[in-house]
């Protein structure tokens, strides 16, 4: 533990940096979503709201829309100035409830490699039991090991509702302590990442393939993907493994909204390829049509042939002499 040497103007600055910093975050994640929703749009009309009911399709719903309209309510708490006593009594279910972002998006992951790796059981065991760790860890951590920070309300008199891990906040008011569990939980979701990418890789080398070009497709996101949520798990741990208070929890808001916006472009992404375009489509109608012009035109002159064999036929047995006939 280390005491901020620093005197209360000093403090007073570095508490209205952080907290301008957080907000910023926040607003910037959610940004991020809102635009990823409007560009996005017309495919997810298509491809997602003209389907049937799947599991990928309950995920996808919950990735974007659940960030889309319950996020508003954590800016309402973190941008507005509000007072300790509503902070206080709020500060639990309002961090509680955060686990659901990022674990919908883990909810995609483990869909996903599970189809790719023929759903099979043993696998699919693996990825509930990681999953179900991950599930409890973050619980713990977002709904017990979070606690109110005053000391901001201390410095500035107002603020948002802001909560850390209680590890780093366990020295008093003005000491810096690393936030182990934080950066520990963002080091277990980017393991359960680890774990899914790892089997996706090792089911392509036991059966010698990737399964053709919709496999490449679907390896090459999982690796764009597992590169860019690792990086964000990583850097945010690093922040909270970090004494420097206020850093906790700048990765933070984009640790919540990030994983949803790459799960919701993965699934538009493989159902664009698995699903027909237009351009294909008329195509493909342009073919059938002519094949069956083709056959028709085929049909006519098999009956056009069959018939004037018949009337030669017809006109031989007319011609034929009577004695032939005895």
């Amino acid at each position: 533990m280390s005491i901020a040497p620093f005197s209360l103007d000093v403090l007073r600055e570095i508490a209205a940096t952080s907290v301008t910093i957080n907000r910023h975050a926040a607003v910037a994640a959610y940004s991020l979503h809102v635009y990823d929703y409007c560009i996005s749009f017309s495919d997810e009309y298509l491809y997602i709201h003209q389907a049937r009911w799947t599991s990928i399709k309950v995920a996808y719903m919950i990735c974007r829309y659940l960030p889309l309209f319950f996020f508003p309510v954590y800016l309402w708490a973190w941008l507005g100035d509000h007072s300790p006593t509503l902070c206080e009594s709020i500060i639990h279910p309002l961090y509680g409830l955060m686990v659901i972002f990022p674990l919908s998006a883990q909810a995609v992951v483990l869909i996903r490699s599970f189809a790719f790796t023929g759903r099979n059981r043993y696998i699919l065991t693996l990825f509930l039991l990681c999953y179900i760790a991950l599930v409890v860890a973050e619980i713990w951590l977002f709904g017990f090991q979070f606690v109110f920070v005053d000391e901001l309300f201390q410095l500035l008199g107002e603020s948002g509702c802001y909560a850390n891990d209680a590890h780093a906040e366990g020295g008093g008011a003005f000491a810096y302590l690393s936030a182990y569990p934080a950066a520990m939980i963002m080091l277990s979701a980017f393991l359960f990442d680890f774990v899914m990418m790892s089997v996706v890789v090792v089911h392509c080398l036991r059966i010698r393939g990737v399964g053709g070009r919709l496999g490449k497709m679907f390896l090459a996101q999982g690796f764009t993907a597992f590169i860019l949520l690792s990086a964000l798990n990583l850097v945010t741990a690093c922040f909270y493994f970090g004494t420097s208070r206020q850093y906790d929890g700048l990765g933070l808001p984009m640790f919540l909204i990030l994983p949803d916006v790459v799960a919701c472009k993965l699934i538009l992404m493989l159902r664009r390829r698995v699903s027909p375009t237009t351009t294909r489509q008329d195509r493909l109608h342009s073919i059938l049509v002519r094949k069956a012009f083709d056959n028709l035109q085929l049909e006519e002159d098999f009956m056009a042939d069959d018939h004037r064999d018949h009337n030669i036929d017809h006109e031989e047995s007319q011609n034929r002499p009577i004695e032939q006939w005895d």
